[in-house]
């Protein structure tokens, strides 16, 4: 029999997190198992296009795991980019990072390189880079639930076994949920909100990398719509809680930052058959997440109904509840002529990969396709930016990003805002030409 090779300090402390739920749920055979999918996951790493480096306050640390494995989050961490691939396709639907910064609450700053789509060296290391204040959450995308070998029977009998909330989380509910369920994070989308945008990145914490998009290479740039900073959070949160299962939610990442999708188009980015592809979009349909344009033979993405449930979750009246009686069926409305929404600095996007045998009690955790297709362009660069050093007002810019998240919603095909009043998903005059 092979002895199993000895795994390294870092990876020590992330297997580490599922002892404090105890030999009840974390016993020989949830260890076995917890090893077998780390082992996995370092004999075939998913493709990176960067290493990531970690500290806290200046103090070189292993990885995020250390910090995991207690309720408080001191101080503040720092993760770098290191030895970034520089071929340009590997940073197509990625901002370039140089590095972020963030505290407990996830307030912190962001440094990123000027990229340039289509040039030979379309950014450079070298480049100070431009940096903002930004706000940090994370959304555990595959992950390792403990279950003993008991549980595994309860679920095998039919015992319905209760699940980790998951949810879009700041670093301190992010230790806390780690802390509290034992869950052994093994990929994380590090997600980044600012004033204009909102930057993505797939983190693999087993290996340390930084993961290439899906998307680049088997889907062109300009098919990328970016959307309002409210509406991708509406869209996280709704991912992060694994509403729907895996591909579905794969799906709708894909296809929330386009104009529309066939199903061969989809199943080629992701790799899944026509037949998955098309039979997954039909649930979304279901779910009022997209539309079927079959006069087109495409799908068209609703990224305003996610505002709907997160206002109704935070006790709002949801302006886009429901399509009324007069809504045109999900699954026959008339074809709509996509326009652009409002020019917003892109985002970067997160990359999804099935997780290695995860556990049967684990939704298969959503290695899911947030970000989107377009260049990932800086604001203008202000300051060389010390790698994401803390400059300017953070707090005041913090709360008006949040302000911004919570802002009134717009139209998700055309962009403009909607009617204080409206109940539908889209605006009066998209309504019309869709036949409503």
């Amino acid at each position: 029999m092979t002895e199993e090779p000895p795994l390294d300090e870092g990876t020590l402390e992330l297997v580490s997190l599922a002892d404090g739920v105890g030999p009840r749920a974390h016993d020989w055979r949830s260890q076995k198992t917890l090893r077998q999918i780390v082992d996995a996951l370092r004999r075939r790493p998913p493709t990176a296009i960067a290493r990531l480096a970690w500290d806290l306050d200046g103090t070189p640390l292993r990885g995020l795991a250390g910090l995991l494995k207690t309720e408080h989050f001191p101080g503040k961490v720092r993760v770098r980019a290191t030895e970034p691939v520089m071929e340009r396709v590997a940073w197509d639907f990625t901002t370039p990072l140089s590095a972020v910064v963030f505290d407990a609450k996830g307030a912190g700053r962001i440094t990123y390189y000027t990229f340039t789509p289509h040039a030979d060296t379309p950014w450079s290391p070298a480049d100070p880079g431009s940096s903002e204040p930004c706000v940090v959450r994370f959304s555990v995308r595959e992950a390792y639930v403990p279950m003993s070998l008991k549980q595994e029977e309860e679920q095998r009998s039919g015992k319905a076994l209760p699940q980790p909330p998951f949810d879009l989380f700041s670093p301190a509910e992010f230790s806390r949920f780690v802390t509290h369920h034992g869950v052994v994070p093994l990929r994380v989308g590090l997600l980044a909100y600012t004033t204009k945008s909102r930057h993505v990145y797939d983190l693999d914490f087993v290996n340390n990398l930084l993961v290439r998009d899906h998307r680049g290479g088997r889907m062109s740039v300009s098919q990328r719509v970016v959307r309002s900073t409210r509406l991708y959070h509406s869209l996280d949160r709704f991912v992060a809680r694994r509403t729907l299962p895996v591909v579905p939610n794969r799906i709708l990442e894909l296809l929330f930052e386009t104009d529309g999708l066939s199903p061969s188009e989809v199943g080629k980015i992701l790799e899944i058959s026509r037949d998955l592809a098309s039979a997954s979009l039909d649930t979304l349909v279901a779910r009022q997440k997209a539309i079927l344009d079959r006069s087109r033979g495409i799908y068209l993405p609703l990224p305003q109904s996610f505002l709907a449930e997160t206002e109704a979750a935070h006790g709002r009246h949801p302006h886009h509840a429901a399509p009324p009686a007069h809504h045109p069926a999900p699954s026959s409305p008339a074809p709509v002529a996509p326009r652009a929404p409002e020019p917003v600095t892109p985002a970067p996007a997160p990359v999804p990969t099935a997780p290695p045998t995860p556990r049967p009690e684990e939704p298969a955790p959503a290695p899911v396709t947030p970000p989107s297709p377009v260049p990932p362009v800086a604001p203008t660069p202000s300051k060389p930016a010390t790698d994401g050093g803390e400059t300017g007002n953070v707090k005041d810019s913090v709360e008006k990003i949040l302000k911004l998240i919570e802002s009134h919603p717009t139209c998700p095909v055309c962009g403009q805002e909607m009617p204080p009043d409206s109940t539908e998903l889209v605006c009066p005059r998209c309504l019309q030409e869709m036949g409503g």
